[in-house]
């Protein structure tokens, strides 16, 4: 492909579509017929030819975005290993950093990528897929895009309504881009997102095939979502309105054929009508069962809070819990006194047992008291067994080793007071820590189950919602042994998590940094000996094996700080470096000789 400044080769073998560059205008592009390379003509007048990255070839040349500094050394990386990702941006606006960190010896961190999101938009959040392959960059305030980031190749895809790799030009999609889900295989990207009719509607991006489309188009706006554990299946939970009117509503679309398997109203029996979406959507392990809570809404009464069942092959929803019975409001309570509020977060043990969290208002002889309980729940058998009566659990996340589990504990009047994490084993009606550490939230299983990793706040939070930017530290916890091991971050600023990625799978490629641009005076009035620098350049996970120095597409210098002889006028210098797995990155460098 061809066109203002950019050149795509789309790769059939892996249905990909590559960014190969992005400078300048590009007047043609030609692919060689063995599919090694691709030339074209640039703006300066040059003839340049680079490498593709298709099967059995070197891995693209690509945009790795600004200059960046050397990291410091990180940790010899082993076979299977994963490392823990976060980012950071200073100052808003500025370039976004993703650093990596080895959770076996989380002392140091390596650099992955450094670039300006577009218009240089402020970060909203950044999100690893569960293979660890993709990174999906969200910006805030602008969501006419969101970027892509593969981890083996640096390459970058912007998500956006009017550019590739889809057009809504015809502003159909409006943005903000939210409630971003990876499905579980790492194909589809799901975001909800306000289109020009005044909804908000489900959209899921296509990998394989760089397709956007709406599943949802109807007068509900989709807020909350949740893949099945198949990747088969799409949940979301939003509200129908009509008029004034609003009603909860939960859907459920099936991807292979872009359609609506359940659509419902949630019955909610005597209950008075649910004005509030629901919220906490957790499929069970077979994907068939729905369970999610009525309202995440504080504001709301206990008696609307309570946790339901969607049936996706009967499209039938049914109570699960029935705490409100003895929740009430006692005249004399300070209205800011959460008496009447209560919560739930579920995880599905097996295919009919759910593990409950719960926090609740119960009336005892004289008094009203908050319970908190963490409950196994056996659908089958329609019995309760209470696993812990001191503490509560949210963001149950279960680890790919069964039985095992990490959350957050909370315990007191409020349900949002932090007071740690554990992990813990579920067998036989018994529930048995092995491992606790601090309190901190966005908790992430390593894809091996070896690790789980979560971020660390430097002050007391009541709740882990609205928190970006606020993380200053890193905690690592190990599965087997519950041994804890924290890293702090040295940038002295706040950061976010992004996830595992799966850095060992793949090679990284070096950064190219030719330096900053110079102006020199020619000593003859005709020529100037100027001294190029390429020492900024590195490679994070190998060594720098070549350096070379181009003008107009031919080699002038090589070595990291060569020096070269320049004319007079200005010279674009284009430095190439070689990592030791083949893999190559440019950087350009503008010299003017003056007399």
């Amino acid at each position: 492909m061809h066109g203002f400044g950019r050149i795509y080769i789309w790769d059939v073998t892996n249905e990909r579509l590559m960014r190969m560059v992005d400078d300048g205008v590009i007047f043609a592009a030609a692919l060689s017929p063995d599919g090694t390379r691709v030339a074209y003509g640039g703006y300066r007048g040059s003839l340049e030819v680079i490498d593709t990255p298709l099967p059995g070839n070197e891995p693209p040349v690509a945009d790795a975005g600004p200059d960046q500094t050397k990291p410091s050394t990180a940790s010899a990386q082993d076979a299977d290993q994963y490392y823990y990702a976060y980012v950071y941006q200073v100052p808003a606006g500025g370039p976004i950093v993703i650093k990596a960190v080895n959770p076996n010896a989380p002392t140091d961190s390596m650099l992955l990528y450094s670039t300006n999101l577009p218009d240089h938009a402020p970060l909203e959040s950044a999100l690893a897929s569960p293979d660890g392959r993709w990174i999906a960059v969200i910006p805030r305030s602008r969501g006419e895009y969101l970027r892509l980031i593969e981890v083996a190749t640096g390459q970058m895809l912007d998500v956006s309504y009017h550019g590739i790799p889809f057009d809504f030009s015809d502003g159909s999609l409006l943005g903000q881009f939210e409630s971003i889900v990876w499905s579980p295989n790492s194909q589809l990207l799901a975001f909800t997102s306000f289109t020009s009719d005044g909804t908000v509607d489900v959209f899921v991006y296509n990998l394989a095939d760089g397709t956007l489309t709406n599943l949802s188009q109807d007068a509900a706006s989709q807020y909350t979502l949740a893949w099945s554990p198949d990747s088969a299946y799409l949940a979301s939970g939003g509200v129908a309105c009509d008029g004034d009117e609003c009603d909860a509503q939960i859907d459920i679309f099936e991807w292979a054929t872009r359609s609506h398997v359940v659509s419902q109203h949630p019955a909610w029996g005597t209950y008075p009508a649910i004005k509030t979406m629901p919220c906490q959507l957790r499929w069970s392990l077979e994907s068939r069962y729905l369970n999610f809570v009525a309202s995440c809404d504080g504001t709301i009464p206990a008696l609307e809070k309570e946790l339901f069942l969607l049936d996706r092959i009967q499209g039938r929803v049914s109570r699960l819990t029935n705490y409100t019975q003895t929740a009430y409001q006692p005249p004399e309570a300070p209205v800011e006194y959460p008496v009447r509020l209560a919560w739930y977060d579920s995880v599905w043990y097996d295919t009919h047992t759910i593990l409950l969290g719960a926090t609740y208002g119960q009336e005892v002889p004289g008094d009203y008291v908050i319970r908190s309980q963490i409950i196994e729940y056996d659908l089958l058998n329609d019995s309760q067994t209470i696993l812990r009566s001191d503490m509560t659990a949210e963001e149950w996340t279960p680890s790919p080793v069964q039985n095992l589990f990490a959350f957050r504990t909370a315990s007191g009047y409020s349900p949002r007071t932090r007071h740690g994490v554990e992990i813990a084993n579920v067998a036989a009606g018994v529930l048995t820590t092995i491992g606790s550490g601090p309190a901190g939230c966005d908790l992430a299983w390593s894809p091996d189950g070896a690790t789980l990793a979560y971020t660390g706040r430097g002050q007391p939070m009541r709740s882990c919602y609205y928190s970006y930017y606020s993380a200053d530290t890193l905690y690592f916890m190990d599965s087997l042994t519950g041994q804890l091991a924290q890293y702090t971050p040295v940038e002295m600023e706040p950061v976010q998590a992004v996830g595992w990625v799966a850095l060992t799978a793949f090679n990284v490629p070096p950064t190219a940094n030719a330096g900053p641009d110079q102006t020199v005076t020619a000593a003859d009035g005709e020529f100037a000996q100027v001294l190029l620098d390429g020492s900024g350049s590195f490679d994070s996970d190998g060594t720098i094996i070549n350096y070379g120095w181009y003008e107009n597409g031919e080699l002038i210098a090589s070595g990291v700080s060569p020096e070269v002889t320049l004319g007079l006028g200005e010279h674009i210098i284009t430095l190439t470096v070689d990592d030791n797995n083949a893999a190559l990155r440019s950087d350009t460098v503008t010299v003017l000789v003056t007399e």
